[in-house]
């Protein structure tokens, strides 16, 4: 297909989009729009429940710095920022020709939403709650590895800015962190691989921190000099909570080596633990971090931890919403995903004991005890708070899956 055919279709396809907009009025605009993609779904094709995405997905990227590369580039119109993604990216991808088809493809399907950026049209779409499976929801026919290397460009050219969570599921990053970084830091990475610290590393560790420098300058829109910790932090963060392992300690060494974190911690483990940290997730971020999802037991958990923060400080909260959400009910729900409410049948409680003894690789869990402790003091407090607030706590009271003998030896610090 020639390049004015797509450009044919792509200005039909918008005129159309237009017209639509102006018939459905402001009140139904975004239900009339087309191809909204659906959100990835929760469950595997056995009932299982998929890897997590990271818990930003879907939300607003941070706000733009006055001087930022992107901040002019959101407010282009279709042609002009077709030509702006080329031009930018010209020589680090296939040739132009290539890449303008899947850029045309992308950009043409995006601007038939609503939102005064490319940025809010990304979120409107829906792609940034669909890593896995956004590409099914443009054009029709897109070859999709058009579309990888299209939202690639899309990204360097600070067009997108698409979720931490989407950046890690969605694979189409795989080969962004050397481009991006030679395109907008070329200086700052020279000086960077000449580090001790780089040069002495790992090489899997050297690409893991790249990746992470790549994906951080791509959701906040800034250069390297102008990253601050909390940046490195909340990315630090959501790898941290959606199950994957934590590769950024070097990154962060980086950073403090070549001077935009001089005035941190020197390792990434000082930073988390500093005293006066004062980073913190409401309840909800807390408990939707982990994944599981809507539902209400969800939606109870969220009431019960609200109930809890005035009297804990917030690492303790931290710490219970990761027992309760992520050790319990996200187990509970990996052995039988049509669990409702929080009484389990024996044969679930005792697979849910059995896969809480072990961590993922397999060695013994060293928090069992306080895990069993925490889950019977929900179960405890459920059925107390029952006797005042029926209506709110009474539907949810139900046996404890944890024994009295086990929250005895729990709260010992023994082996039940």
């Amino acid at each position: 297909m020639s390049e004015s055919t797509i450009t044919q279709e792509l200005s039909a396809q918008r005129q159309q989009a237009n017209t639509t907009r102006a018939a459905s009025g402001p009140s139904v605009k975004l239900l009339s729009l087309p191809g909204v993609v659906p959100p990835d779904a929760v469950f595997g094709p056995g009932g299982k429940l998929l890897a997590r995405h990271g818990y930003d997905v879907g939300l607003e990227p941070p706000p733009l710095l006055p001087d930022a590369a992107g901040r002019a580039v959101q407010a282009l119109g279709l042609a002009d920022a077709i030509e702006h993604t080329l031009d930018s990216t010209a020589g680090v991808f296939l040739s132009r020709k290539h890449l303008s088809y899947g850029v045309r493809r992308l950009l043409g399907w995006l601007d038939r939403f609503e939102g005064d950026s490319w940025e809010q049209r990304w979120l409107a779409s829906g792609a940034d709650l669909a890593p896995r499976t956004w590409r099914d929801g443009v054009e029709p026919q897109t070859v999709p590895a058009a579309l990888r290397v299209a939202v690639n460009a899309l990204m360097m050219a600070r067009v997108l800015r698409p979720s931490y969570g989407w950046q890690l599921t969605s694979g189409a990053g795989a080969h962004q962190p050397q481009r991006m970084l030679q395109a907008h830091e070329a200086e700052m990475l020279e000086r960077m691989r000449a580090l001790p610290a780089y040069r002495l590393a790992l090489l899997r560790h050297q690409a893991d921190a790249e990746a992470c420098l790549s994906r951080v300058l791509i959701r906040t829109g800034r250069r390297l000099d102008q990253l601050q910790g909390e940046h490195l932090l909340h990315y630090a963060d959501v790898v941290r909570t959606s199950g994957r392992n934590r590769r950024e300690h070097l990154a962060w060494e980086l950073l403090v080596a070549l001077g935009p974190f001089a005035g941190e911690p020197v390792t990434l483990r000082a930073a988390w633990s500093a005293k006066g940290n004062t980073r913190q997730h409401s309840v909800e971020t807390l408990v939707d971090r982990y994944g599981v999802p809507p539902g209400g037991v969800r939606d109870l958990l969220v009431e019960y931890l609200r109930e809890l923060k005035p009297s804990m400080d917030y690492g303790s909260l931290e710490g219970w919403a990761y027992r309760l959400v992520r050790l319990f009910w996200w187990e509970v729900l990996q052995i039988n995903p049509a669990q409702t409410d929080l009484r389990l049948a024996p044969a679930v409680a005792t697979q849910w004991r059995e896969r809480l003894a072990v961590t993922s690789d397999g060695r013994p869990r060293g928090e069992v005890h306080s895990v069993l402790f925490a889950v019977r003091g929900m179960y405890r407090d459920l059925a107390e708070w029952s006797h005042d607030e029926l209506g709110r706590w009474g539907p949810w009271v139900a046996p404890c899956p944890v024994s009295r003998h086990e929250s005895k030896a729990a709260s010992k610090g023994k082996s039940p």
